[in-house]
This record gives structure tokens, C-alpha cells and sequence, in this order.
């Protein structure tokens, strides 16, 4: 905590000898490799890029998937640019780009390697076929809470063919089969958020369950509002994922409202602006106003910062105020040190999943890309 205060103060070398101290008295702690990255950081800022690249390369070779082991391998590369090793680099990146993980850092590393010239072609998820398609044997219960939901599903009684798929849920085992069955039986009934988070348990990686982990939930309503407003309809579906995990019923500790997560304050400023009437704060729970009043925040957030999504993004989660904050403290023109540099460690975190759900949702749909 002391280091990070002199860092705030802009006191640097302080914070160094905290950091060099604490790695040395506590190598087991949890809090050693926090204090690496942070140290390789400094190092970074200060243009020492011999000792940046000594730690960022300690970091990257630690056994394990670390905290911080793809963004020490993504800062190995561009301090390694730095120092005229650009084939060094190219292979960073192009580390990143094969893991599986779907990590923020392959976005920009992607980028830096189509500067450099090199053909960018990530590894695909494994064929969808490895996953089973059929519904597989079921006890009589959940065979009849299945052809329940079914029916009702047929009826468009969707909450109550949810109700009956959750009884399922309830009960559920490591059975890949079963999983999938009741992914889709969701999907069919809109109830994303749980078919998400089924999806997101699952490890294999596969383009199919990719679609269930970032599916095109209100795909219609977004593609509209999208349109009418200039956005990217990936953008928002990026955003919505890291906002509420598209339950339209989703209520923050912050009092922020349904699918895009809007402050009642916000919301009313944005009826005003579009001629509509002040909403109450139960019917932000509809999807359908939500998304009307949240893609026209998110537009007049891009117009603010000229189009820049990073601070938009920054500014959807933390406030104008705060990004006005950091556009004064933080120098750096490179997109990928201003991330790094942002103070909020949820602003920062949300910031780079927002851009990786948009850039998974692009590869995943936009077959133009």
C-alpha cells in the first residue's frame, strides 16, 4: 500500500526500493508477484528497459497460469521492441495469440503483428463435433421436467419452461451431454445468463461453446439501436456481458439498473435528451428501454472522447469525471499504457474484458473479419 502511495505521488524511486524490499523478505507471499509486475512497471516508465525486460521475462516464465503471466509476456514483447529485438517480440506475440486463453492481450498483439507484417491466423477452438449433440439417457424426473419445458417453451410460457430446466440444473452432474442440453433449452427460452454461465464452466475450448459463452442475446433490439445510433452492435454485446451478464433483471450495489446497467440519473437524462418520458426505475428492467436509453449513453460517451472506445468504456464504468481525472495525470498517448495506468483496478479489469468480449464476439460472427 505504501509503494502504491508513492507511486501516486509520483515518487518512483520510493515505491522501487518498497517493491525490490517486499519481493525479497516475503518471496512465498501471494502479494510477490503484485509486487513484481509493479516493479517491472517502474522500470518500464522510466525507460530502464534492461531491467523491465529482466523482470517482465521472470514473471512470463513462471510455472502456472499467474495473475499476471499474459500481460508480463505482452510487456516482455513491447520492451523487447524497445530494445531493436523485433524477433523476439513477434514470437511474444505470437505466444499470446496461440494460447488458449482468451485473453485481452491477444487483441493488441494481434495488432502489433499486423504492423510487423506477419499474417495474423490464431489457432481455431476445436471442431464443434467433439461436443455431443444429442439429448443423453435421463432419470424419469429429469426427463419429465425436460418435456415440460418443452412444451411450455412451445407455449411461449418462457419463464415457466425456465423454472422447469432450473429443477435440472439444480441436480446437475459433470455430464458434458446434459450440460449442453440444457444450454440450449436456455437459449431457446432468452434465459442467457444461466446458458452463459453454464458455458463459462465449461473448459474445452470449442467455437460452439464459444457461441453459448458470448451468445447474441436481443440480438434484434441491439442490431437496431445500433444502427440508428452509429455503434457497433459487438461493442454493446461486449459491454452488456461485463455489465450484467444479460440479466435484464440485474440490480447493482450501486442501485445501476437491467441489461446495460443504468444509473436511474442516467437514464432519465438520456429519455430527456431522446424526447421520451423519465422512466421509472422498474421498467429499466425492460430490455427493450434499456437498450434504447443505454446505447444512446454509450453513443454520447464515444462523441465525448472522439471515438475513442477505451475512454468511453473507462467512462461507462468509473464516470466522466474520473477519466477527466486521468486524462490530466496520465500522459501516455499509447492506448495499451493508459489501461495499464488506470488507477481503478475494477475500471482497468472491466476495461480489458469489455475489449476482449468485443473482439471475441467479432471473430466469433463477423465473418467479414
Amino acid at each position: 500500500a505504501s509503494a502504491r502511495i508513492y507511486e501516486s505521488l509520483g515518487k518512483p524511486g520510493d515505491a522501487l526500493r518498497l517493491y525490490q524490499d517486499f519481493s525479497k523478505k516475503f518471496p512465498g507471499s501471494p502479494l510477490r508477484e503484485e509486487a513484481q509486475w509493479r516493479l517491472a512497471w517502474i522500470h518500464y516508465l522510466q525507460g530502464d528497459y534492461d531491467r523491465a525486460y529482466s523482470t517482465f521475462h521472470r514473471l512470463a516464465a513462471e510455472k502456472g497460469e499467474g495473475r499476471y503471466k499474459s500481460a508480463a509476456i505482452y510487456w516482455q514483447a513491447r520492451t523487447v521492441q524497445k530494445l531493436g529485438r523485433s524477433e523476439e517480440a513477434k514470437q511474444n506475440f505470437l505466444q499470446i495469440l496461440n494460447a488458449q486463453e482468451e485473453s485481452y492481450y491477444k487483441g493488441p498483439a494481434a495488432g502489433w503483428l499486423e504492423k510487423m507484417g506477419v499474417i495474423v491466423e490464431e489457432k481455431k477452438p476445436a471442431s464443434s463435433s467433439l461436443l455431443p449433440e444429442t439429448v443423453p439417457s435421463l432419470s424419469p424426473e429429469r426427463s419429465f421436467h425436460l418435456s415440460r419445458a418443452e412444451e411450455l417453451a412451445q407455449l411461449s410460457l418462457n419463464h415457466l419452461a425456465v423454472a422447469e430446466l432450473d429443477e435440472i440444473r439444480n441436480s446437475i452432474d459433470d455430464d458434458l451431454s446434459l450440460k449442453m442440453a440444457l444450454m440450449r433449452e436456455y437459449v431457446r427460452n432468452g434465459a442467457y445468463l444461466r446458458s452463459t454461465a453454464l458455458a463459462n464452466q465449461i473448459s474445452l475450448p470449442s467455437e460452439e461453446l464459444n457461441r453459448y459463452r458470448y451468445p447474441l442475446a436481443y440480438w434484434e433490439t441491439i442490431q437496431k439501436r445500433a444502427a440508428e445510433r452509429g455503434l457497433d452492435p459487438y461493442l454493446v454485446l461486449a459491454l452488456i456481458r461485463q455489465e450484467s451478464l444479460f440479466d435484464p433483471k440485474a440490480l447493482s450495489s450501486a442501485s445501476a439498473f437491467g441489461l446495460m446497467q443504468l444509473l436511474l440519473s442516467t437514464a432519465v437524462r438520456a429519455a430527456t435528451q431522446l424526447g421520451l418520458p423519465p422512466p421509472q426505475p422498474l421498467r429499466l428492467y425492460e430490455p427493450e428501454l434499456n437498450l434504447t436509453l443505454g446505447t444512446h449513453y454509450l453513443k454520447e460517451l464515444l462523441q465525448r472522447y472522439s471515438n475513442n472506445s477505451v475512454k468511453a468504456i473507462a467512462a461507462y464504468n468509473a464516470g466522466e469525471d474520473a477519466v477527466a481525472r486521468w486524462e490530466k495525470q496520465i500522459s501516455a498517448e499509447d492506448e495499451d499504457e493508459f489501461i495499464e495506468r488506470i488507477p481503478y483496478t475494477e475500471t482497468r479489469l472491466y476495461v480489458k474484458l469489455v475489449l476482449r468480449n468485443h473482439r471475441v464476439y467479432r471473430k466469433t460472427y463477423d465473418k467479414q473479419k
